[in-house]
């Protein structure tokens, strides 16, 4: 006598759905790749204005590119984007990213949201201010530490990996009232 009463019709049912929804799983993953492989990667730069859209929505902040590539790297796509800007809430120009390199992530499309990787920046030039009531600006871009609720902040922490080299930082401390500070040639990783 069996522990689970389950008559082998029922079990051979289950276990076909499973099969199946396995199958279309595995091809709807290796029909996602191929579209990435031989439609999305070689006419990246005619679709640069989807891509600025689709990081506009994750980051909560308006993107434009310059121009942007990409190439298939063993298992993932990786893109090469120039002149990424990201505006303020004023439609100004806040952040200027010369190059910006990053692996493809496949949870982006379980997640429906841009994830990647690794990220390269490479050449950035970021100022960072701390105004005299105490908001810190990153950028030109707000980042409050309390709120949690920071698309860009909580985006970028989102990612695999992000590498910054070759950078220019620059502190301006309006509180204290203290002469710029700034570091070149500087390297880090979050």
């Amino acid at each position: 006598m069996s522990v689970f009463p389950v008559s082998k019709p029922v079990l051979r049912r289950v276990l076909r759905w499973l099969a199946a929804l396995s199958a279309l799983g595995v091809a709807g993953f290796a029909l996602a790749a191929a579209a990435m492989f031989f439609w999305v990667l070689p006419n990246l730069d005619a679709h640069r204005d989807l891509l600025a859209q689709a990081l506009s929505r994750a980051l909560g902040q308006r993107v434009t590119i310059e121009a942007a590539s990409g190439q298939w790297q063993q298992a993932r796509p990786e893109f090469r984007l120039q002149g990424v800007r990201l505006h303020d809430a004023q439609g100004r120009p806040a952040l200027y990213l010369p190059a910006f390199e990053a692996s493809f992530a496949w949870r982006s499309l379980l997640l429906l949201e841009p994830r990647f990787n690794h990220i390269e920046l490479k050449g950035l030039s970021l100022g960072a201010r701390r105004a005299r009531d105490g908001h810190l600006y990153v950028g030109g871009i707000p980042i409050s530490p309390a709120a949690s609720d920071s698309d860009f902040s909580s985006w970028l922490l989102r990612q695999g990996g992000v590498h910054i080299g070759g950078a220019t930082l620059t502190w301006v401390d309006e509180v204290r009232a203290a002469p710029p500070l700034i570091l070149q040639a500087v390297d880090f990783t979050l």
